[in-house]
C-alpha cells in the first residue's frame, strides 16, 4: 500500500559538504527550523527555561518547595531533587498524555486548598507502563498561566516528521539530559545519522551557529547547525524557478503542479496546500520551507493516490482479475526442514494475499494436521489454521479468499476437515456453481471463502476413488525434483539423520461431505484445446514454473485464452528448497491469475508482488488489461506487435537519510547507488544504475537521467533499489520500491523507501523527476524497435533491442 511517512524535509542537503555553504542567516530565512509555535508560547517556554521555584505535591507528606525548569533542548520538564537522579527527577513531554488544569488529581485532593486552584495544575504522564502524574502548584496566578502556556505548547506541539527524527537522535546523544551537545557528541550523531564530513568542516560550522560561544550546542543551535549542512539545491533551484519575491503564490503553486508535475488539481486546492504547510502568514503564498515540506510528504510521493484507493471495475468475472497468492503459506523458512506456523496465514492475509495453501494431512485422534508432507518440517493443527483464516481473512480487503487445499487424509479425517469449515466458517463459505456457470465477480463474492481441490463429479454420491497424488508432486516427477527425493538425498548426505517416510499409495478415496464443499474443483490438465471443449469455468489446474514457462514458449495465445475462461495456479519448482521465489512476471504476462509465490522469502519477485498489488487499493485483486481477458486481440507476450509505447525518463537526483545495510548505526559511512529497472514483457526489460557517492547516506547527490521504451505499458512494473556499494565484498542492500508503471506519476517525486520485509524506512528517500511521452510502434512492426515522437514532431527510433 502507499505509504504516509514523509522524507526529509528537513534534511534539504549541499551538493558538498566540504565546500562552502550558504549564511546561517540566508538558510533560516529559507528553510523552517520545525517550530509550529506561536510567539506567545515562544515566550512562555523561554521564560520557564530559566529556574524557577514552585510547590511539588508528592503521593506523601507535604508539599516541597522545588527548582523548576524546561530544558534547553524543550523536550523535558525538570526539577531538583537532593535524592534521585536527574533522569528520575524529570518528565519528558513524550511521556505526557494530558495537562489537567486546577486540582483534579488524588494527591491534590488529599491536599484541598481552593485558593490555589486556579494555581495548580497537573501532568499525567506514563513511563515504564505505569501511569503518575506531576502534580504543581504555582505562587501566582500570572506564573501559573506562563507554565500552563508554556508545558501545553511543547505537549502538543505537532512536529514535522523530520525534526522528530533528529528528536531522537538528540535525546540518544544527550546522555547526561544537559540539554546541549559539545563537538565530539555532534560528530558522534552526524555519523550515526550517516552525514560525512570532515572535522575541519563541521567544527567551522559549529562555530558558526554557536552564538554565546560556550563550546556546546543547545537544540535550536544544532537544528542551525544540521539545516546549515542540509541546504538542499536542487529544491531551491525548483522553488526560485516558480516563485517570485521569496514567495510561491497558490496560482504559481498551481502552474507549478500543472505543467511540471502534470497534476489535475484546480486554485483551490492548491490555497489548501498552502494554508496546510505554511505556518506563518498564508495570504502572501508559501515559504521555501513550507513548498520543501509539501515537496517531502506523501502528497508529493512516486505512488499514485488514484491508485491508493478500489477505482477498478471489480464486477467481471473471477477469472478476469490477477489474484495476489501463496505457496506452502505455513511455512516460515525452508521446504523440507522449516517450521510451520499458523502465524504465517496472518502475516500473508494482511499483506492483501488472496490466495493460501493448506497440505492436508491425517494427524492423530482424528485431528488433521497441516505440514509439507515427507519432510521434516513442523506441523500444526487444520482447526487453528482455519479460525486464524476466519479471524484474518477480510481485514484489509472484502473480496473472496481462495483456499487452495492439497488433501491427503483418509475420508475419515476428511469428514473431520468438512465439520470444521462448516462450523468455523459457516455462511462465509461459498457454495459451489452448477454444471456451466461462469465465475462470479469479486463483488458478488464479497467476504466469502471459496474452497479449491480435488472434487467427486458433480451429483455422484457417497465416496469415490481417485488419483491423490497432488498436482505438485505430479509436474515435479515430471521434472524430477520431488520433496521426497530431496529429502532422500538429504538424509544419505546426513541432514539431521532424519530418514523419509514411505509413500502411502496413490489412490485414496475422497469423502463426499469435503467434496461438496469444494467451489474450484482442481483438474488434471491434458491440453488447450480439450479444455477449450469440455471444461467448466469453475474448473481449474495448476502449473510449475517449468510447465508454465514451456506452454508461454511453444502455445502463449493459448495459454491466455485459457485464462479468459479459467483460473491457472502457477507454483514455485519443487528444488527450490530454500524457498526462493521464481520472476511472476511472465506468467502474468500470460494472464495467469494464482502466481503463487513463497511469501516467507522477502526476494526481488517478493518485492514485486507487493507492489504490483499495491493497485487497486491494495485489495488483493488487479484487473487484467482488455488484451488479457479477450482473445481475439491475439496479444502475444513474448512478441508484443502493434501496442502503443511509452517513454519513460527518469532522473535520479538526490537521496535523503539512507540508513546504513540491516539498520545499523555503527560502521563506515555507506557509498550509496541507485539501481532503477523496468520489467515486463521480454522488450521492455532493462536495467540502469547511478554512480556511487563516497561516504555519504545523508544527502547523496547523483543527478543522473535514464530512458526506457515500455512497448507494454499496461504489464510494467518499475523497481527502484539502493545498494551499499563495496569494493571488497558484494555490495549491501539498503532499501527498494516498487510499482506498476501504471501508477507512477510524473514530475518532481519522493520515493518512500522500503526495507526487505517491506516496512518503510523512516525518513529515508530518493528524489527523482520522472517524464512519461506517448509512443508509437513502428509500422514495420516486424522488427523490434521502439520508435517515439520527437521534439519537433518527427518519428525518430530510441531504443534498439537485440
Amino acid at each position: 500500500r502507499p505509504h504516509t511517512v514523509t522524507a526529509s524535509s528537513l534534511a534539504v542537503m549541499a551538493s558538498d559538504a566540504s565546500s562552502s555553504a550558504a549564511p546561517v542567516q540566508d538558510i533560516e530565512n529559507k528553510l523552517f527550523l520545525g517550530t509550529t509555535l506561536t510567539e506567545e508560547e515562544l515566550t512562555a517556554i523561554r521564560t520557564c527555561m530559566n529556574h524557577v521555584v514552585l510547590l511539588k505535591h508528592g503521593r506523601r507528606g507535604k508539599p516541597h518547595p522545588r527548582s523548576f525548569y524546561i530544558s534547553k533542548d524543550q523536550m523535558r520538564m525538570h526539577w531538583d531533587s537532593r535524592r534521585k537522579k536527574k533522569k528520575d527527577s524529570m518528565v519528558d513531554f513524550e511521556w505526557v498524555k494530558r495537562v489537567v488544569e486546577g486540582r483534579e488529581t488524588d494527591v491534590f485532593r488529599r491536599h484541598p486548598n481552593s485558593a490555589a486552584e486556579g494555581r495548580s495544575f497537573s501532568l499525567i504522564y506514563e513511563r515504564g507502563g505505569q501511569r503518575t502524574s506531576l502534580d504543581v502548584e504555582c505562587e501566582t496566578e500570572q506564573q501559573y498561566k506562563t507554565w500552563v502556556t508554556a508545558v501545553k505548547a511543547l505537549v502538543n506541539r505537532k512536529d514535522d516528521p523530520n525534526l522528530q527524527y533528529v528528536k531522537k537522535q538528540w535525546k540518544a546523544a544527550d546522555k547526561d539530559l544537559s540539554g546541549t551537545l559539545s563537538m565530539s557528541e555532534v560528530l558522534s550523531l552526524l555519523h550515526k545519522i550517516n552525514c560525512d564530513c570532515s572535522k575541519k568542516y563541521a567544527t567551522a560550522k559549529f562555530q558558526e551557529v554557536d552564538s554565546d560561544k560556550n563550546g556546546i550546542l543547545d537544540f535550536e543551535e544544532f537544528i542551525r547547525f544540521i539545516t546549515n549542512l542540509s541546504y538542499r539545491p536542487e529544491l531551491d533551484a525548483i522553488f526560485s524557478k516558480h516563485s517570485s519575491g521569496g514567495l510561491m503564490t497558490a496560482e504559481q503553486l498551481h502552474r507549478f503542479l500543472h505543467e511540471s508535475n502534470k497534476e489535475d488539481v484546480t486554485l483551490g486546492q492548491c490555497q489548501e496546500i498552502v494554508r496546510t504547510h505554511e505556518r506563518g502568514d498564508t495570504s502572501a503564498g508559501m515559504s521555501l520551507q513550507a513548498f520543501a515540506t509539501f515537496m517531502a510528504s506523501s502528497m508529493n510521493g512516486v505512488f499514485n493516490p488514484r491508485c491508493a484507493v478500489e477505482y477498478q471495475d471489480m464486477n467481471q468475472p473471477l477469472w478476469a482479475y490477477w489474484q495476489a497468492s501463496s505457496h506452502n503459506t505455513y511455512l516460515a523458512g525452508h521446504q523440507l526442514k522449516g517450521d510451520s506456523s499458523v502465524a504465517m496465514y496472518k502475516r500473508a492475509l494482511n499483506l492483501g494475499c488472496r490466495c493460501v495453501e493448506l497440505d492436508c494431512w491425517n494427524g492423530k485422534g482424528n485431528d488433521p494436521i497441516i505440514y509439507h508432507g515427507y519432510t521434516m518440517t513442523t506441523k500444526i493443527r487444520f482447526r487453528d489454521v482455519i479460525q486464524t483464516i476466519k479471524e484474518e481473512a477480510f481485514r484489509v480487503s472484502p473480496y473472496p479468499v481462495i483456499l487452495s487445499l492439497e488433501n491427503h487424509c483418509d475420508t475419515t479425517q476428511q469428514d473431520v476437515m468438512a465439520d470444521i469449515l462448516k462450523a468455523v466458517l459457516g455462511d462465509m463459505l461459498a457454495k459451489p456453481l452448477a454444471h456451466g456457470a461462469d465465475l462470479p465477480s469479486p463483488v458478488a463474492l464479497k467476504h466469502k471463502i471459496l474452497l479449491k481441490g480435488k472434487a467427486l463429479p458433480r451429483k455422484r454420491e457417497k465416496v469415490q476413488e481417485e488419483d491423490d497424488e497432488d498436482e505438485e508432486e505430479e509436474e515435479e516427477e515430471e521434472e524430477g525434483g520431488t520433496a521426497e527425493a530431496k529429502v532422500k538425498e538429504d538424509s544419505s548426505a546426513g541432514t539431521e539423520g532424519a530418514k523419509p517416510r514411505a509413500k502411502p499409495p496413490k489412490a485414496v478415496k475422497l469423502a463426499t461431505s469435503l467434496s461438496n464443499l469444494i467451489y474450484c474443483s482442481a483438474v488434471h490438465f491434458k491440453s488447450f484445446e480439450e479444455s477449450a471443449q469440455h471444461a467448466e469455468h469453475w474448473e481449474m489446474s495448476s502449473f510449475s514454473e517449468l510447465k508454465a514457462l514451456k506452454h508461454l514458449k511453444t502455445n502463449p495465445m493459448g495459454l491466455i485464452a485459457y485464462n479468459c475462461r479459467q483460473l491457472s495456479r502457477i507454483y514455485p519448482k519443487g528444488t527450490r528448497v530454500e524457498s526462493s521465489n521464481y520472476s511472476p512476471v511472465p506468467a502474468w504476462n500470460a494472464g495467469c491469475q494464482i502466481v503463487a509465490l513463497n511469501y516467507q522469502t522477502a526476494d526481488l519477485p517478493m518485492w514485486l508482488n507487493v507492489g504490483k498489488f499495491m493497485d487497486n487499493g491494495g485489495c488483493g485483486y488487479v484487473l487484467k488489461p482488455d488484451f488479457l481477458r479477450d482473445p481475439s486481440k491475439r496479444f502475444q507476450p513474448t512478441e508484443p506487435k502493434g501496442i502503443d509505447a511509452k517513454r519513460v525518463t527518469i532522473e535520479v537526483l538526490s537521496g535523503q537519510q539512507l540508513p546504513k545495510p540491516g539498520g545499523e548505526t555503527k560502521g563506515e559511512i555507506i557509498d550509496p547507488y541507485v539501481v532503477v529497472e523496468v520489467l515486463g514483457v521480454p522488450q521492455d526489460c532493462s536495467k540502469h544504475k547511478t554512480k556511487f557517492i563516497n561516504n555519504n547516506g545523508f544527502n547523496p547527490r547523483w543527478e543522473e537521467s535514464f530512458e526506457f521504451a515500455v512497448m507494454v505499458p499496461e504489464l510494467a512494473l518499475v523497481c527502484f533499489t539502493v545498494y551499499d556499494h563495496d569494493v571488497t565484498s558484494a555490495d549491501d542492500y539498503i532499501g527498494h520500491f516498487v510499482l506498476p508503471l501504471a501508477c507512477l506519476r510524473e514530475g518532481y517525486r519522493h520515493i518512500f523507501l522500503q526495507d526487505e520485509q517491506f516496512n518503510v524506512i523512516p525518513f529515508s528517500s530518493i528524489f527523482v523527476h520522472i517524464q512519461i511521452a506517448q509512443g508509437t510502434r513502428c509500422l514495420c512492426l516486424s522488427c523490434v524497435c521502439v520508435c517515439v515522437p520527437s521534439g519537433k514532431g518527427t518519428v525518430s527510433q530510441m531504443v534498439r533491442w537485440s
